[in-house]
């Protein structure tokens, strides 16, 4: 059997809150001996008054504790100005407490001395669980918390010991009030604990390197004092940002909170929680009051799920870090809500806001210090059987308090007064958050307008940019159509941003029959930029090949071979269709057509005589894609006079209107047998306005080219 019973009371009279625990305490227990205690206290009381009322009430029961920055259990609730007793009582568990003094020159050596004076009472067993309420105050937490993780052996928990202020921070040790020291509870026999530890700062800004430490003061971050740093940072502030500590990165990616706690205005450093590593990569944190709750909601949720089956805790400790409540404010009770809501009805709950937190990392893990977070521990043998005992009626008020009437007015003035005081404190505190607020705004003001102006410049250096590349591309396009005898030529490319990756040239092929012409156009994959570059590049290879001599197969074999060495695992590629028209020396016959299509759309031949459509289809893959390809030349020997000969993109015939539907090739074969007795450059007008009024002012969304070649 394993049962902890708790009383709390609030009250400005240390003699009326202490015998107002113990009564509680009392009636919880029924009769049984507590074999061991937690104490948690304001630091306004009589502390040395707490304590021997205690020791006389529940003598030879080992009892530690601390003054905090706050408690609440499930005997009152949230409380700043009260005292809290936890009792445990089992007949399967033991308990042994010890003190570690000296901690502030010897850190080290006292979580040894702690641990050894634990382990007197139950000499060669080793504890499985601890608790440990040491003071933070000058210092150095990590390496106290690792040496007494290592000395206890055994899953350890607890809290920095907090205070109404640095100076006010106490631990006590049966009737002792200590500083500088380090209390510790163990726990012998089948006691288990599950526990869940709630980080809810998210890092913020980028990440930067420590560039010089000394002990735990951070002097230079990313080349700028550490002061200069978070005020460039968080903007104009006074006090320390403690609600924006820092995270610091591990090698394993995870990262631990450090708070600033003091600015050293004249050197500029910043005087942390704990050490900070040189060299250590940091972010500023921040942390929202929905983030937090949200947080805690979520793992708590999962710390009971993840429960072994069979396993009902017997009690909860909870420690959460002073800054948290600060942030939370008046919502900073929902923490504790959530506790009660997630575990098991009936269940003792107590805790307090500490100046730091113990636990560790992960499960197997040895603790290690914390800061801003919420560490919460399920513990106990797992038969359950400590949320199961009847709880009795808070007493309140005490009836001593109400013996005298005037003292009683008395003490209701004077917790007044500590209630005003304490709200005058926080006003303070509101005010510098407001300071730290009103900076960031108008830091993030002035580098919103810094970046729009900015902005603002690249945009006008791209526009000009562009500019110069659709000037240079458009360039590069026939200026002119050709004038061929037997042939009326006309062209036109429209690109839906400043350059594209559409592509149509007009080629003199040496050794060709006289009055021949090569009519070519090309649709790189994708648009824009990267397109237009690639498009250049076929362009180039392509004319320098076409003077070579050879036929059409031959220069699309080598264009394709040579691109093909920079679009390699690229993803990107080109179709092209390579078009020539040779007429015929004997004017009795027809001329022919030869082509090689490279992946591209077939080119439209319309014959008016027969009023029917011809595709050029036959071809083979697109350029870039294999760069050993094989291409097969393609002749149509029937070329006569009348007869209109398009080549385009599937910018036309794919372009939607508002309605999602297409152009299709059907409207282009229409519109060209409609217009085929016009000269070629009203054919490509016609297909270019009936394609504008189609989409009905939707801009495009690819390049569009064609090519008109009619024959005379």
């Amino acid at each position: 059997m394993f049962r902890a019973v708790i009383g709390q009371a609030q009250c400005v009279d240390t003699e009326c809150a202490a015998g107002n625990v113990i009564r509680q305490c009392r009636a919880r227990l029924a009769g049984a001996v507590p074999g061991a205690g937690l104490l948690f206290s304001s630091s306004g009381f009589d502390l040395p008054l707490l304590l021997d009322m205690t020791a006389e009430s529940f003598p030879d029961m080992p009892l530690v504790g601390c003054t905090t920055a706050g408690q609440f259990s499930t005997a009152l609730g949230p409380s700043l100005d009260a005292v809290c007793l936890v009792l445990f009582v089992s007949d399967t568990v033991g308990f042994g407490a010890g003190l570690g003094k000296n901690a502030l020159a010897d850190p080290e050596g006292a979580a040894l001395e702690a641990a050894a004076m634990a382990r007197m009472s139950h000499p060669g067993i080793q504890p499985s669980l601890a608790f440990a309420f040491p003071e933070a105050m000058g210092l150095t937490p990590g390496r106290l918390v690792s040496a007494l993780s290592a000395s206890v052996g055994c899953p350890l928990f607890g809290g920095f010991a907090g205070g109404e202020g640095r100076d006010d921070v106490r631990q006590f040790f049966g009737r002792e009030v200590v500083r500088g020291a380090v209390p510790v509870l163990c726990m012998f026999g089948p006691a288990r604990a599950y526990f869940a530890v709630s980080n809810s700062w998210r890092p913020v800004g980028r990440r930067v390197r420590v560039d010089a430490v000394d002990g735990n003061r951070v002097l230079r971050i990313d080349g700028r004092a550490a002061v200069e740093f978070y005020r460039d940072t968080l903007g104009p502030h006074g006090l320390p940002a403690t609600e924006m500590p820092l995270a610091v990165f591990g090698d394993d990616g995870r990262f631990t909170i450090r708070g600033p706690m003091d600015y050293d205005e004249e050197g500029g450093g910043i005087a942390f929680s704990d050490v900070v590593p040189e060299g250590a990569e940091v972010r500023i944190t921040e942390a929202t009051r929905a983030g937090i709750i949200t947080d805690v909601d979520k793992t708590l949720g999962e710390l009971c799920r993840s429960l072994p089956q069979g396993f009902v805790p017997d009690a909860a400790l909870a420690f959460s870090c002073s800054t948290r409540r600060i942030i939370l404010g008046l919502r900073s009770r929902e923490e504790f809500d959530l506790m009660r809501r997630h575990f098991p009805p009936g269940l003792p709950i107590a805790g307090f806001h500490a100046y730091g937190e113990i636990s560790p990392l992960s499960p197997g893990d040895p603790a290690r210090f914390h800061n801003c977070t919420l560490v919460t521990v399920l513990f106990g043998d797992g038969k359950g059987e400590g949320a199961s005992f009847p709880v009795p009626p808070v007493e309140t008020p005490a009836p001593e308090c109400a013996a005298d009437a005037m003292a009683m007015k008395d003490r209701e003035i004077r917790f007044l007064k500590k209630q005003l005081a304490r709200s005058e404190q926080l006003i303070v505190r509101l005010e510098h958050l407001r300071d730290i607020a009103s900076g960031l705004q108008s830091r993030m003001n002035k580098e919103l307008r810094d970046a729009n102006l900015t902005i603002k410049e690249k945009n006008r250096l791209l526009r000009e940019a562009l500019a110069l590349a659709e000037e240079v591309q458009l360039r590069l396009l026939p200026r002119d159509n050709p004038a061929v005898p037997g042939f009326d030529i006309a062209g036109k490319s429209i690109y839906c941003d400043e350059t594209g990756g559409d592509y149509y040239d007009y080629l003199a092929v040496p050794g060709a029959d006289p009055g021949s012409v090569a009519v070519v156009v090309g649709d790189v994959s994708g648009h824009g930029v990267a397109s237009a570059l690639l498009m250049t590049t076929a362009r180039a290879l392509l004319r320098m090949r076409a003077t070579m001599g050879g036929g059409p197969a031959c220069h699309v074999e080598d264009l394709n071979r040579l691109l093909t060495q920079d679009t390699a695992e690229t993803g990107r590629f080109v179709t092209l269709f390579y078009l020539s028209m040779e007429p015929s020396p004997e004017a009795s016959r027809p001329g022919r057509m030869r082509w090689v299509r490279a992946g591209h759309d077939p080119a439209l031949v319309y014959d008016p005589a027969r009023r029917e459509f011809l595709e050029l289809a036959e071809g083979g893959v697109p350029l870039g894609i294999i760069g050993e390809v094989a291409y097969e030349e393609f002749v149509f020997e029937g070329m006569a006079g009348g007869q209109v000969v398009a080549l385009g993109t599937d910018g036309i015939w794919e372009a939607r209107n508002r309605n999602g539907e297409m152009f299709g090739k059907r409207r282009l074969r229409r519109i060209i047998s409609e217009h085929a007795e016009l000269p070629a450059r009203k054919i490509v007008a016609a297909v270019l306005e009936e394609l504008e009024a189609f989409r009905r002012g939707l801009p495009a969304e690819d390049d569009v080219t064609l090519v008109v070649v009619k024959v005379l």
